[in-house]
């Protein structure tokens, strides 16, 4: 018993020079060297192996005295199965769920919003629903209830639907189903301001993904002469003949008559 206690007090003496000698140090099985960026390297030769870090219960994590010059403190709860973080105030969960971000490809649409949780927010559809000729604002010549919300197109668009059309800019985009869902609409003016205020962003991503099913909002004509140039229709109503839309080419929106024909990009939310 006495030789095993010395023999590994020798291998924490060993280690203790080790570490006061060179402030990096490598843990591994092949005796390579640590990253020169790292204090702490640790690494498996065939790649196989894992690290475990303290395992600890709810219980014993809440109870722990922390403040803030414990921040980064991890640990692996056994009762959520999940590694929390001190974050020098309070725990955070590593995995409460999907963190979403502005510009992702999600469930066959790509995300221009996302509220503080990161796991909800606003997506669009890859490609405009008008094909290549636009189409008018339906119902045309009548006064929608309800549908003057500049926040809520879910709202506009079902109150637009109440309506029985069977073509127009809201129909296309309630009919519309893409990642499985079917509940894509026609953004509010303000939703569609935003989802705009990304478009060179979402132009980057969907211009370059090499699919040719999907595209980047409609902003630029070369020739100068198209009206369907960057102009989108939104669901938000004004009156019985006009509705909202935004010119993107001089970055304002404003109405005009539901005849027009303009482009339509579906919105839902997740």
């Amino acid at each position: 018993m006495e030789a095993f206690k010395r023999h590994h007090m020798v291998l924490l003496f060993i280690f203790l020079v080790i570490c006061s000698t060179n402030a990096q140090v490598a843990i591994n099985d092949d005796g390579s060297n640590p990253n020169e960026n790292a204090m702490l390297d640790i690494s498996s030769s065939n790649n196989d192996k894992g690290i475990m870090i303290p395992r600890i219960s709810s219980a014993i994590r809440v109870a722990l005295s922390l403040t803030s010059t414990d921040e980064g403190l991890t640990v692996y709860d056994t009762d959520t199965k999940t590694y929390w973080l001190w974050d020098g105030n309070k725990w955070r969960d590593f995995n409460t769920g999907p963190k979403h971000y502005v510009g992702e490809i999600f469930d066959e649409g790509i995300v221009f919003y996302v509220d503080e949780t990161g796991a909800s927010g606003l997506m669009a559809s890859l490609w405009d629903l008008d094909g290549e000729d636009g189409v008018s604002w339906e119902p045309s010549t009548t006064d929608v209830d309800d549908c003057e919300s500049v926040l809520y197109g879910n709202l506009n668009t079902a109150s637009i639907m109440d309506t029985n059309p069977t073509s127009g800019a809201a129909y296309l985009c309630d009919a519309f189903s893409a990642g499985g869902n079917s509940d894509w609409y026609l953004p509010a003016i303000r939703e569609l301001s935003l989802l705009l205020s990304h478009a060179l962003l979402i132009n980057t991503i969907l211009d370059n993904d090499n699919d040719e099913n999907t595209h980047g909002l409609y902003l630029y004509d070369a020739t100068g002469t198209n009206t369907l140039f960057g102009r989108y229709w939104s669901s938000t109503e004004t009156s019985d003949t006009r509705a909202m839309y935004y010119y993107d080419a001089q970055g304002y929106y404003t109405n005009t008559t539901k005849t027009q024909l303009y482009k339509v990009r579906a919105i839902r939310k997740f």
